[in-house]
């Protein structure tokens, strides 16, 4: 078999296997492998190309109406992840980051090459055949064949019947192509001896297709609807991280979107149903890439889908029999573009805009490069495919591994094997140190470890030496994966978990919580959540004035948060301010539902108070409105609530200057 019937032979394959390719190996079991397998692809698939161009001794060279925006937009992802980056590592291992965007470009010069006129055809119809199985998979779901799921081999739900609905475009044009040509068309058509099995394929495809993504799309509508950064949100974000000089050409960076939306929310999602979720991507793909790589990544975005609409309303709608199937390739890669403005992408959607953008876009020689005056130099032109192999190898594969004994300590945590966790998490951190995640795991880890031994009834005396060791080791990593991503808040409240659990076990420690907790806020200011957890902090330390205003500021952020005014009671109650502490609990009590296990909470919290107080009025239980979230969550708002060690001593550690 020749070179060039591999490379063909290879791409049909990778094409078919990627959508449906997953392995629950990682944690992230669909978007990690899909970039895993893209990346080794490309690696590969670059080493075929440089044997060919050596034997055939010649490289033709093609001009593409999408190659200059595309490369313009490569380089602007390159050059925000090396300037922006808060964290190298992180962006080159987060599917949909960097990886993702460069092994794209590589992968559409690899496709204009690889792909001939004739294979165009043959590249859908198998995008048609992945389509049609997970229409099936998804059909077998909702029938209850198989097991319910949010996800399919394909990803979510919501990036599943968005290929779906790009992919059903072109059997449907193509029935309709034949239904409303004319005879000699027709029978232009019916000259190929296929021609029948052929659009009884489309007519099937069209069908399931069809069945699945309404399905599906009801189901999204209604009990699975997605949790997504709304569109308005989104766009206010992405104003307010281009108005920095810095941030407007480069972005915040890549992988780093969650900072843009702890500073940059508006304080207007406060009063939104996804109030306490933090997000870490935008609404759409294109918010997403103007917030995280800046003004002109995204203005290359739009070039591109001018050029995509430009070619398609540049011909006519019904084009003759032998351009029919390329023209549904046009419109096929007109909707994923735009959809990709108003929804969020996946690697399968993106990967899926690479082909048809590569398929469907004018392609013309440009000049031929010959090689056969190099003589034997023209074997060095494996080289630089041969360093890609390797580097993709090398660290793509500590990286991968990395994330192998990440997951296996997630196992080991549920089977509640401790002590296997502790070490496959100390794996994965030495295969990749500057994972933050890692860190935060293994912080957690020791600190429930070291809780294990001390609630053991007769701890042995290596019990009590391990005890500040797993304790001081909790702070460390703790503390690194901080230094590793610093405007990540999600470490930061690692951080400030860790510090909390040992108040009263290791000196200094309460400080060290509230300097972290104060640091959490700066970072997402308009987050009730972390005022709440400060004056919890207060409460416990006895500060109750300090806690007092943390809880007024969380009720100016969001009057209905039942949590603070039941909070805010607490403080007021400890300071003997008894009227007001109580008008909050009558607060508190008309935001929660009537029957809720919590109204004995506030009743326990009342009984508290002097009889000369309840005695002089009832507590209003008229229900004024119920939020989202109506739990008071008390478990982690009590003054108690932090000290989760058991109450034996611990030997006492000291806490590191920070």
């Amino acid at each position: 078999m020749s070179i060039k019937k591999i490379i063909k032979y290879s791409t049909f394959l990778f094409v078919f296997l990627f959508p449906l390719f997953f392995l629950q190996i990682v944690p992230e079991y669909y978007e990690y492998n899909k970039m895993a397998l893209l990346a080794l692809f490309i690696s590969v698939g670059f080493i075929l190309m440089s044997v060919r161009i050596i034997t055939e001794q010649k490289l033709m060279v093609i001009k593409d109406i999408y190659l200059y925006p595309f490369s313009l937009l490569t380089g602007f992802v390159i050059a925000s992840t090396l300037f922006q980056s808060p964290n190298l590592a992180i962006s080159l291992t987060t599917p949909l980051a960097t990886t993702t965007i460069v092994e794209g470009f590589l992968f559409y010069l690899f496709l204009t090459y690889a792909v001939d006129e004739n294979d165009k055809s043959t590249l859908m119809q198998i995008l048609l055949v992945d389509a049609v199985l997970l229409s099936l998979y998804l059909i077998f779901l909702y029938l209850g064949i198989l097991p319910k799921s949010i996800q399919t081999p394909a990803g979510s739900l919501l990036s599943t019947v968005t290929f779906l609905a790009v992919l059903g475009i072109h059997p449907i044009y193509c029935l309709l192509k034949y239904f409303i040509s004319d005879g000699e068309e027709k029978n232009q058509i019916m000259q190929s001896g296929s021609w029948g099995y052929l659009y009884l394929f489309y007519g099937s495809a069209a069908l399931l297709i069809t069945t699945a993504t309404i399905i599906t799309s009801i189901h999204l509508a209604t009990n699975q609807s997605p949790i997504l950064l709304p569109l308005n949100f989104g766009w206010s974000i992405m104003l307010e991280t281009l108005k920095n000089i810095r941030t407007l050409a480069l972005g915040i960076g890549p992988a780093n979107f969650i900072t843009a939306f702890t500073l940059s929310k508006p304080m207007t999602i406060n009063s939104s149903p996804v109030w306490n979720i933090v997000f870490t991507s935008s609404s759409s793909f294109l918010l997403n890439l103007l917030t995280e790589y800046g003004l002109f990544a995204g203005l290359m975005y739009v070039l591109i889908i001018i050029k995509a609409v430009k070619q398609l309303f540049g011909e006519a709608l019904i084009k003759n029999h032998e351009n029919a199937n390329f023209y549904s390739f046009k419109i096929m890669a007109v909707a994923i573009l735009f959809l990709q403005i108003i929804l969020p992408t996946s690697m399968v959607l993106l990967t899926t805009a690479i082909i048809l953008l590569a398929v469907s876009g004018s392609k013309k020689p440009s000049f031929e490069i010959d090689f056969s005056s190099l003589g034997f130099l023209k074997y060095l032109l494996i080289l630089p495919s041969l360093i890609i192999f390797s580097l993709v190898i090398f660290f793509g594969g500590k990286a991968y591994f990395a994330e192998m004994n990440f997951k296996k300590s997630l196992d080991s945590l549920i089977n509640n094997q401790g002590t296997l966790a502790y070490n496959y998490q100390r794996q994965a951190i030495k295969l990749n140190p500057y994972i933050d995640r890692y860190h935060n795991a293994l912080s957690q880890t020791n600190l429930a470890l070291a809780n294990a031994l001390a609630s053991k009834k007769n701890p042995t005396a290596e019990d009590q030496q391990n005890i500040p060791r797993l304790v001081q080791q909790a702070i460390d990593e703790a503390r690194v994966s901080v230094n590793l991503f610093r405007t990540n808040v999600i470490n930061w409240d690692n951080l400030t978990k860790t510090y909390s659990n040992i108040i009263g076990y290791a000196a200094g420690a309460d400080n060290f919580a509230v300097q972290s907790q104060q640091q959490k806020i700066t970072l997402d200011p308009l987050s009730p959540k972390n005022r709440i957890a400060l004056g919890v902090l207060y409460l416990n330390l006895k500060k109750y004035a300090d806690a007092e205003m943390l809880f007024r500021q969380a009720i100016y952020l969001k009057p209905d948060l039942a949590n603070a005014h039941f909070d805010l009671a607490v403080a007021l109650r400890s300071q003997k301010k008894y009227d007001e502490a109580y008008k909050e609990l009558q607060t508190a009590a008309s935001l929660i539902p009537l029957d809720s296990g919590d109204m004995k909470k506030i009743e326990d919290e009342l009984s508290q108070f002097p009889e000369a107080i309840t005695a002089t009025g009832s507590l209003k239980l008229k229900k004024v409105k119920v939020i989202e979230n109506p739990t008071l969550d008390l478990e982690n708002s009590s003054p108690s609530a932090l000290n989760l060690l058991p109450s034996q001593p611990l030997i006492p550690t000291a806490v590191p200057q920070q």
